[in-house]
């Protein structure tokens, strides 16, 4: 997935990767683009919608699946505001000031 590659150049900003190129990669690359498959930590799935560019790693997704693995009627959650559900490799830090 992108999101694990974007995780490692961050978690090596400072050690294998210079930190001002990683805050510039970190303000372009987003980790989950539209038409990603997307699981929440609660185990709900679907497909990430659209990305704010002031939230990259807080996307809006469309959720057609239950934790059960079910189809659901889909519906939108919107990750930048629903702060409460997450994606289990949604550990990308947020953006620093450059």
């Amino acid at each position: 997935q992108q999101a694990v590659g974007v995780e490692a150049i961050v978690t090596g900003a400072g050690t294998a990767f210079d930190p001002e190129v990683v805050v510039v990669f970190r303000n372009v690359v987003v980790p989950y683009p539209p038409g990603t498959e997307i699981a929440l930590e609660d185990g709900r799935s679907g497909v990430v919608v659209s990305v704010q560019p002031s939230r990259l790693n807080r996307p809006l997704g469309r959720i057609g699946f239950a934790a059960d693995g079910q189809p659901v009627d889909p519906y939108e959650i919107d990750l930048a505001t629903d702060r409460d559900v997450r994606l289990p490799e949604l550990i990308v830090p947020e953006r620093q000031a450059a």
